[in-house]
């Protein structure tokens, strides 16, 4: 989620709070994909409505910019006032300065930007990896819950049980993620891409959507480059230096078979 989106949620927590039962939008956060159903029985067992809409606001910014918006719309069936509310102050804010870790600018660049420089492993074995890893490198580190992700990658067997355990271990999200990048970037298994990817497509499918956005313009900007004709022929007429050797061997020649005209008789 942007900086402005997450300032937005913030300066409206209050309102948020007092007013918002979070069952009268959850049907439509799950339909759009930013809630699943562990989230549903997470925010259940609160036991006050307060309580639950607190896990609710918790959740939503570790679900993409799309989270945003589809709160916004969820809010336009009994509460327009609230994402009224939002609007005002999304539009306020005015335009994100980050543009590395909270706008897509970033996204599908090459090379690790200097903001997730620090967080980044030097050295990645693999480099398919690698590739997602330089692409996305903002949007993982400022969204993604790593244990999110465990499941999966110890099932293919890219994680052992220990560096699972580690991975729990820290304490903030952030630090979370930066220790799952680096046990991943040591796995040379060529499969470690895929499996990644796929593990982030079950909870972060911004992301991979956003991937899959970036290849598929890189794909067809080398298939239009592959296909387009390379003109290796020479020009059909003649260049500036050809010609000019030719103008000055037709005057030489007029010059030199020039007849000397003859002298008129004398009368």
């Amino acid at each position: 989620m942007y900086s402005s989106q997450k300032e937005a949620l913030r300066r409206n927590h209050v309102s948020i709070m007092d007013q918002l039962d979070p069952k009268d939008v959850s049907d439509h956060l799950h339909q759009d994909g930013v809630l699943t159903e562990s989230d549903h029985e997470l925010i259940d067992t609160g036991k006050t409505r307060k309580e639950r809409c607190w896990m609710l606001l918790g959740i939503l910014p570790s679900r993409g910019p799309v989270a945003y918006n589809s709160f916004k719309n969820a809010l336009k069936h009994g509460y327009s006032h609230l994402e009224k509310l939002l609007s005002e102050t999304t539009s306020s804010n005015g335009k994100v300065k980050d543009a590395c870790l909270d706008s897509p600018y970033h996204f599908g660049s090459i090379g690790i930007c200097a903001k997730c420089q620090p967080y980044m492993p030097a050295n990645i074995a693999s480099p398919a990896l690698q590739n997602v890893l330089h692409k996305s490198c903002c949007m993982v580190l400022q969204n993604v819950e790593a244990s999110d992700l465990l499941d999966l990658l110890y099932q293919e067997a890219i994680l052992e049980r220990n560096d699972c355990e580690l991975i729990k271990s820290e304490n903030t999200r952030k630090d979370r993620c930066v220790v799952l990048i680096s046990k991943l970037s040591q796995c040379a298994k060529s499969y470690v891409s895929t499996v990644f990817t796929e593990s982030l497509r079950r909870k972060y499918s911004f992301i991979t959507d956003m991937l899959d956005n970036v290849n598929k313009e890189v794909s067809e900007g080398s298939l239009h480059l592959r296909s387009s004709p390379i003109n290796d022929e020479r020009p059909s007429y003649p260049t500036h230096h050809t010609g000019i050797h030719r103008v000055l061997e037709v005057k030489q020649t007029e010059l030199f078979y020039q007849p000397i005209p003859s002298k008129s008789p004398m009368s």
